[in-house]
């Protein structure tokens, strides 16, 4: 008799059981992973903008004017000399960015909403950093509210 070579199906089916069970456990660890990448591509870009601003600030005296809290892209063709302005953070949605009025010329804040884009409510700087909603906030050269590393 010739015997047959090649796989029966219950091994093909435990193979397949064993890729779904470690599919199932690695999927939300990378979504996890994702996010946090976001977050610090966020915090990357804000600290870098930050950084411009500093710049201006040496050579102007005052941070670029802008009354309210706005887009980011409001001033990149001020900053255009110092550094690419990124638009969004990580998640896509926009940096914003507000100076202080004339009695603090010095003073800014720049912010991320994090993932929902929306200001969080009641969430403390240090917040656990797979909280992805928390706010993201630099203020004058410094991180005033921002994920535990």
């Amino acid at each position: 008799m010739k015997e047959e070579k090649g796989f029966t199906l219950i091994e093909l089916l435990i193979v397949i059981a064993i890729i779904g069970i470690i599919v199932t456990i690695a999927t939300p660890q990378f979504m996890n992973a994702l996010q946090k990448g976001k977050q610090k591509t966020t915090m990357a870009n804000i600290r870098s903008i930050g950084t411009a601003i500093e710049s201006y600030i040496t050579d102007y005296y005052f941070a670029p004017r802008q009354a309210t809290l706005g887009n980011i892209s409001n001033i990149a063709a001020d900053l255009a000399l110092y550094t690419r302005i990124p638009a969004t953070d990580g998640w896509g949605n926009p940096i914003l960015y507000e100076a202080s009025d004339a009695a603090n010329p010095e003073s800014y804040t720049i912010l991320s909403y994090g993932r929902n884009g929306a200001e969080d409510a009641g969430i403390a700087d240090g917040y656990p950093a797979t909280q992805f909603e928390g706010d993201i906030i630099f203020q004058n050269g410094d991180f005033v509210k921002k994920p535990k590393s």
